[in-house]
């Protein structure tokens, strides 16, 4: 494979030795630079040579080739336009290599370095980069999953009565793996809130999804690109976690949402309790029943309660009652393009996984440069991403 390098005018500027900086790494990894393109003219040695980086992706000896920058600055100055050059660098088989990431992922170091419309501040960069050495390692990096305490070098180590809690949901949740019958979330809850009440935890159907959801459990540390397994002790087997997940996809075909709910939800009213000022949660709830004629009925239920301990009363409501009526196609729109922009960040941890196919990403930021540029098109200032913000009418009830 032929490297070349590519040096940006902001990193000529912002670092003197940024030459020796490529020349040092290419001989630390024992690479034969044939060219290092600048934006700058200001070498005349013949391993440079000048070019825009718009005309630099059109050149045919980049292709199958590995181009080697200084950080995904180099490249952009947010995620979108970082997005775009990757899709466009990945069709023409082009490898990225970077001299100040230790994964060497150019969309890692751009989800460390940038944000959705201008760079990061360097305060932020730095702890991000903190944050990677750190899970390079397998260390605690925040709430630690039940289960674990943080030992002395600063990794995981089983909290052993908790442990047996973790044990007891998966065995009750899966049934003893298929031995018994299973239970569901709320009477786990109602188990372990009575067997371990010792234990200063919030048991609620949340957090017995997410404990049987973690792979964690099974000694793998995962974040970001770094996947670690045998990080440490596992208190689940693999074979125990997989026969789980399959639980979980089978009650996924079954109970799926109501797709129209789940559209008109976008467009709910924000309601809010009369006693305490707290948001309601909605919750949808479906029934189907078969008429003498054979005939399949189907209804969708609403229940609005408050997120506190107040007065007010669980009840029953109608949606229709509460659909915010100035929504109109542009705001559709909007919330569309604030959804897509929020995913941005996902879709490119996904993708660094290995989970998510480029073309399917490539879909995505054209779907959201198309929303974009629709918006602004529609003078709609509303689309900068600095200045996200749920919208929605308040309704007391």
């Amino acid at each position: 494979m032929f490297f070349y390098g590519y040096i940006s005018k902001a990193s000529l500027d912002q670092d003197q030795n940024i030459v020796n900086k490529y020349l040092n790494y290419s001989i630390e990894n024992n690479l034969d630079i044939k060219k290092i393109f600048t934006e700058s003219d200001i070498f005349s040695d013949d391993l440079f040579e000048k070019i825009e980086f718009k005309d630099l992706v059109k050149l045919p000896q980049l292709k199958n080739a590995s181009l080697l920058v200084n950080s995904s600055l180099d490249l952009a100055k947010n995620l979108i336009d970082l997005s775009n050059i990757y899709i466009l660098l990945s069709i023409s088989k082009v490898k990225i290599d970077v001299i100040e990431n230790n994964s060497g992922s150019i969309l890692l170091d751009g989800l460390n370095r940038l944000g959705y419309s201008k760079p990061k501040l360097d305060k932020y960069s730095k702890i991000s980069e903190t944050i990677n050495l750190k899970s390079l390692r397998g260390s605690v990096l925040n709430r630690i999953p039940i289960g674990y305490e943080k030992s002395i070098d600063g990794k995981f180590k089983v909290k052993e009565y908790e442990k047996l809690a973790v044990r007891k949901i998966h065995k009750l949740y899966s049934g003893n793996y298929g031995a018994n019958k299973r239970l569901g979330l709320r009477k786990i809850v109602q188990i372990i809130d009575k067997e371990f009440d010792d234990l200063k935890y919030k048991w609620n159907t949340e957090t017995i999804k997410n404990i049987l959801k973690n792979r964690f459990y099974t000694g793998v540390y995962l974040r970001d690109s770094k996947i670690i397994s045998d990080n440490h002790e596992q208190i689940i087997t693999s074979n125990e976690y997989n026969y789980v997940q399959e639980i979980f996809k089978e009650n996924l075909k079954k109970y799926k949402l109501n797709s129209k709910a789940v559209k008109n939800n976008k467009r709910i009213s924000k309601l809010v309790c009369s006693y305490c000022n707290s948001n309601l949660n909605i919750s949808y709830h479906s029934r189907k029943w078969l008429l003498r004629n054979g005939v399949e009925k189907k209804k969708v239920y609403n229940y609005v309660k408050c997120k506190n301990d107040c007065k007010f009363i669980r009840k029953s409501i109608d949606l229709k009652n509460y659909l915010n009526k100035d929504f109109d196609t542009k705001n559709l729109l909007f919330i569309e393009y604030k959804n897509k922009l929020r995913n941005l960040r996902k879709n490119l941890k996904y993708l660094i996984r290995g989970k998510l196919s480029l073309d399917f990403f490539k879909n995505e930021i054209d779907s959201l440069m198309y929303l974009e540029n629709w918006l602004k098109l529609n003078n709609e200032n509303k689309y900068d991403s600095a200045k996200i913000k749920k919208e929605s009418i308040t309704l007391k009830l």
